[in-house]
């Protein structure tokens, strides 16, 4: 299951809670949806 503790974080709203190895890292919020990803919704949208 690594890789999902900042989706379960996020979910509970305690990113802020998450460790940082060094004081230049930070915790993103949110992250971007690549254009061919939103380019292939917007031809194939979800029911």
């Amino acid at each position: 299951m690594e890789g999902h503790r900042w989706f379960d974080m996020r979910r509970y709203e305690k990113l802020a809670k998450l460790p940082l190895d060094k004081a230049s890292h930070s915790v993103y919020t949110q992250f971007a949806i690549p254009k061919a990803e939103s380019d292939w919704d917007s031809v194939y949208p979800c029911e």
